[in-house]
């Protein structure tokens, strides 16, 4: 049985700005590293993210979704995006909405009703 690990990935942006820093996350590592993304093929935002209040919003296109039938979006992806943006200063969470809708589905079959946080259990391990 194949066995998965995630790993933080670096990667320098040239303007740090949310749209930029979202493009990398969805380019995920260089092909050369033999690493893997969590991002479907084809994942676009649809416009500037908006940020108010502390909280940045982000409109993707339907790849974001990892199970299209049940508009599910991936825990990993979520992490993802909340662990990077909340980096930055003033983005305090992130809420995510398809194509205008929010109509999302965690993996444990929740909706997504509220805007995500950064998880409370990093690995801040040194590699």
């Amino acid at each position: 049985e194949d066995s998965y690990y995630y790993v933080p990935v670096t990667k320098r942006v040239e303007e740090k700005t949310i749209e930029n820093i979202v493009v990398e996350l969805v380019k995920g590592p260089a092909h050369s590293s033999g690493l893997l993304t969590d991002f479907m093929p084809d994942v676009e935002l649809n416009g500037e993210p908006v940020v108010e209040d502390g909280k940045v919003i982000l409109d993707f296109n339907d790849s974001i979704y990892g199970s299209f039938e049940e508009k599910i979006i991936s825990e990993h992806v979520l992490n993802m995006l909340a662990l990077t943006l909340t980096e930055q200063e003033g983005i305090d969470s992130v809420a995510i909405t398809v194509n205008g809708e929010a109509e999302l589905v965690r993996e444990s079959g929740e909706k997504l009703a509220e805007p995500v946080t950064r998880p409370e259990n990093v690995n801040t391990g040194s590699f």
